[in-house]
């Protein structure tokens, strides 16, 4: 070895990696959908649809009032909507009104802004 780790301090990975959010931690091993731009949740859960990125998802999220939008919601949620949504930003109830028979299933779970597919 070059002895490089005695020249370079290199942080702990705990120091620098994502950890999970602590407020969802009762929501593992699952589909999920974050609406809001915190990706922790999916640390132990898996993506359940082309939004990870909360800037990049507002072309459909950020123009539920556009047809165009709500199709494409409808088309990435239909054949497969995710088991938990954890609602950050508070766009459930439009959500629900707009697009009922996948988002209108969604029901409130013990931990705040968490919701379960039913």
């Amino acid at each position: 070895m070059l002895g490089l780790e005695q020249l370079v301090q290199i942080p702990a990975e705990s120091n620098y990696a994502i950890q999970p959010h602590p407020a969802y931690t009762a929501v593992q091993g699952q589909r999920l959908l974050v609406l809001g731009p915190d990706r922790r949740p999916y640390v132990q859960n898996s993506l359940a649809s082309p939004y990870l990125d909360w800037r990049l998802a507002q072309a459909d999220f950020g123009h539920l009032n556009e047809y165009a939008a709500i199709f494409r919601l409808s088309q990435n949620f239909a054949p497969q909507p995710p088991t938990y949504l954890i609602d950050e930003v508070g766009l459930l109830p439009e959500l629900r009104y707009k697009l009922p028979a996948i988002f209108g299933r969604y029901q409130p779970t013990s931990t705040p802004r968490v919701y379960r597919f039913k």
